[in-house]
């Protein structure tokens, strides 16, 4: 079951010029036409811990179409959010839903995704940046994981 409502805040933040939402959209997942999602984890060198975030990401492309999702790495790993903006400029999307797959707010969600989306932006001006909630505040996921945790 798929609950929707709409964000109480949305602004921009400050220095980047970022779209962003302070709570969780739960209709952020719904793909349009202009639009894409970049699955956004925090990277590492070990090939096993990146293999689950690329599956992930081919599963939805899968489902929702080559051009619906994209996977980069915060750090460490490729390809970089500049990377993937490049990429995303030889389609027709224009909009990028920045999804970080973080349990919780912090430095990486807060400051070095902004600006690394500042930096894609300045040099794709005709892109527009959203950075969405990290996955780990979405109601759905927290009562996943609480039944997980609760069945071990």
């Amino acid at each position: 079951m798929t609950t929707q409502f709409q964000a109480d805040l949305r602004g921009t933040l400050p220095e980047t010029g970022i779209a962003f939402r302070a709570f969780w959209p739960f209709d952020a997942l719904r793909m349009h036409d202009d639009a894409c999602l970049i699955l956004i984890p925090h990277g590492s060198r070990n090939e096993e811990w990146l293999a689950p975030f690329r599956k992930l990401a081919d599963d939805l492309r899968a489902e929702l179409g080559p051009e619906a999702v994209y996977l980069c790495f915060m750090e460490i790993a490729q390809p970089c959010l500049m990377d993937v903006a490049r990429q995303v400029m030889q389609t027709r999307v224009r909009k990028c839903r920045l999804l970080p797959l973080f349990l919780a707010r912090g430095s990486h969600v807060e400051q070095d995704i902004p600006a690394q989306a500042a930096a894609a932006k300045a040099a794709f001006p005709e892109l527009a940046f959203e950075l969405l909630e990290p996955i780990g505040l979405h109601p759905e996921f927290l009562e996943l994981l609480r039944r997980v945790i609760a069945g071990l």
